[in-house]
């Protein structure tokens, strides 16, 4: 039984040690936020942090590094932190937490999600522990009907010409668009002047504020009067299929930005691209 229970306890290490640089590299890649703890006994050792994450925990990066270094009770650890020892030490029981906190840098709330290794262990056993911000996840749809989720919910626009410009900076896939082209777009039929312009400007404005609304004002870059869509920022159909990646082949029906008629220059050179 016990050559059983130490052969038991060596694979456990094993495990861990695999475990502990899989999340070191896991929470280097996060760039809203993240960090990885070890956790052994009633002591805990960061791994890793960013910035935004150490103010979680009331530390500065300066304060940050020496820690890093040795093993801190857990009790002393979260003293500066925003949570309470007890949400810390439920986390280590059920293995996984969510946290809410103000970040000073945004002036938002912001959220992390905690997970945890090995809930069933022994005090000479390590676990790890990593944490990382939620972020919005942002999904675009442009075949069929244009409309924009965040986390799954459709981006309820108030105002019809703010939506349809924000389908006209997708359409552009990353490019600039002018003051001058947005209106020859949304207003076909009426004259680049002084009052399509203010128009403009107010659509323009409308879509900023929904945006912030939902968090995600990031998606949109303006520079001059000149818009774009910050493509990295989002997840498209469109671009998903123009990727050229096999398991996006079947996202293109023959339909496109349904809503607008002068997405059918794009939908042209799609079906073409498709029949052949």
């Amino acid at each position: 039984h016990k050559i059983k229970e130490e052969l038991a306890n060596e694979t456990l290490r094993l495990e861990n040690v695999t475990l502990k640089q899989n999340l070191k590299q896991l929470a280097m890649r996060f760039s809203e936020g993240c960090a990885a703890f070890e956790v052994k006994g009633e002591n805990v050792t960061p791994l890793y942090a960013s910035d935004n994450v150490c103010e979680f925990f009331g530390y500065t990066t300066n304060e940050w590094l020496p820690l890093m270094q040795k093993s801190t009770p857990l009790k002393q650890f979260v003293i500066k932190c925003n949570t309470k020892l007890e949400d810390f030490e439920k986390l280590l029981t059920t293995g996984e937490a969510t946290f809410s906190y103000y970040d000073l840098s945004s002036k938002k709330e912001k959220i992390i999600k905690a997970i945890c290794s090995n809930i069933n262990y022994s005090k000479e056993i390590p676990r790890y522990v990593l944490l990382y911000n939620m972020t919005k996840t942002i999904y675009i749809r442009t075949f069929g009907y244009f409309d924009v989720f965040v986390n799954d919910t459709p981006i309820a626009f108030r105002n019809k010409k703010s939506k349809e410009l924000l389908a006209l900076l997708v359409n552009r896939r990353g490019g600039f668009v002018t003051s001058e082209e947005a209106i020859s777009f949304l207003w076909e039929e009426e004259p680049i002047n002084s009052v399509t312009l203010s128009r403009y400007r107010k659509v323009a404005l409308r879509l900023k504020n929904i945006l912030e609304e939902y968090e995600i004002s990031d998606i949109v870059e303006a520079i001059d009067g000149k818009r774009r869509l910050v493509m990295e920022t989002v997840k498209c159909d469109l671009f998903d299929y123009l990727s050229g990646k096999a398991e996006y082949e079947q996202l293109f029906k023959g339909t496109y930005l349904s809503n607008y008629s002068w997405g059918e220059n794009t939908l042209a050179e799609l079906s073409k691209d498709f029949y052949n």
